[in-house]
């Protein structure tokens, strides 16, 4: 993959065959077009999660399983697109402005120096504990960011769950859906997961009425062995997605400062996020059914894409 194979070129439909040899040929070219574009984000998320800004071919190709080979080739790739700075007296790799721009437009408040980011890293100093930033991405949690905990060095996070019925943040992100969404959701979800892990709508919605009454969804001890985290969603953070806020700990102290992990949270988000974090208290204390007709459509919107 040299610099000439990264610059945009115009897209061309292909012509209809009856030849499998080309069709196969078609799908062939098409999955290895997605998995470049993994790879692409893979490694820009790779930088958003280091405690240090720069790193090598070797850093990203062991961090990924990938061929040291077509790693350099990638990042070549991307230097050669603006996204990536290259020292070559180190051979280190540094993001650019252009990645912290990409999403600015989308979501200026989960931009760096912003008030959600200010949000994370005020928790994280507060209590010490690993601070994460959730959301709903189809049928499972996404961790976009997390802030490590200072006390526990071995806490990892992993970058999602397909489980998000059995974590603090799931449900936490749930409880802001209507009752009917839920059912849907609790459906399709046992359709894809064993037995071991299904559950019934009706324990579901108990849980999530019982999650509107406290404001907050505390778990310990079950996906995460010997760690549990408290988790409030952040109702509307105006770009129509569903974002949540956990503290994570030992399964002792989470249990232990449940309560009070949530309610510093809230507070976290009356003075970050002047009105939406009063809204979040208020909507999640009394399961407010107002936003049943615009969640209903978010929730749709977030199925179709799995």
């Amino acid at each position: 993959m040299d610099a000439g194979a990264c610059q945009a070129t115009p897209t061309r439909t292909p012509r209809r065959s009856s030849s499998p040899s080309r069709a196969s040929t078609l799908l062939a070219s098409d999955a290895k077009r997605i998995k470049s574009a993994e790879r692409v984000l893979q490694v820009l998320e790779y930088f958003s999660t280091r405690q240090q800004p720069e790193a090598t071919v070797m850093d990203i190709a062991k961090a990924h399983g990938l061929p040291q080979s077509s790693t350099s080739e990638l990042l070549k790739c991307l230097t050669a697109l603006g996204y990536l700075a290259h020292d070559p007296f180190r051979r280190t790799y540094v993001p650019t402005a252009r990645v912290a721009l990409l999403g600015a437009g989308a979501a200026p408040l989960l931009l760096q120096g912003g008030p959600l980011m200010e949000m994370l890293a005020d928790l994280n100093e507060q209590t010490g504990e690993f601070v994460v930033l959730g959301m709903l991405v189809g049928l499972a949690v996404r961790y976009v960011h997390v802030l490590p905990s200072s006390r526990l060095v071995t806490t990892v996070v992993p970058e999602s769950s397909s489980l998000p019925l059995h974590t603090a943040m799931g449900r936490a992100l749930l409880s802001t859906l209507p009752d009917e969404a839920i059912r849907k959701f609790v459906h399709r979800l046992n359709s894809q997961v064993s037995e071991k892990w299904r559950v019934t709508p009706s324990a579901v919605l108990a849980e999530t009425a019982e999650m509107r009454r406290l404001g907050y969804s505390v778990t310990a001890n079950t996906v995460w062995r010997g760690g549990g985290m408290v988790c409030t969603p952040l109702p509307d953070c105006g770009d129509g997605q569903l974002l949540g806020v956990g503290i994570g700990s030992d399964a002792e102290t989470t249990l232990d400062r449940a309560a009070d992990f949530a309610e510093r949270i809230r507070a976290a988000a009356a003075r970050h996020l002047p009105g939406r974090g009063q809204m979040a208290l208020k909507q999640n204390a009394v399961g407010d059914t107002g936003r049943e007709n615009k969640e209903a459509g978010l929730f749709a919107a977030q199925s179709a894409r799995v």
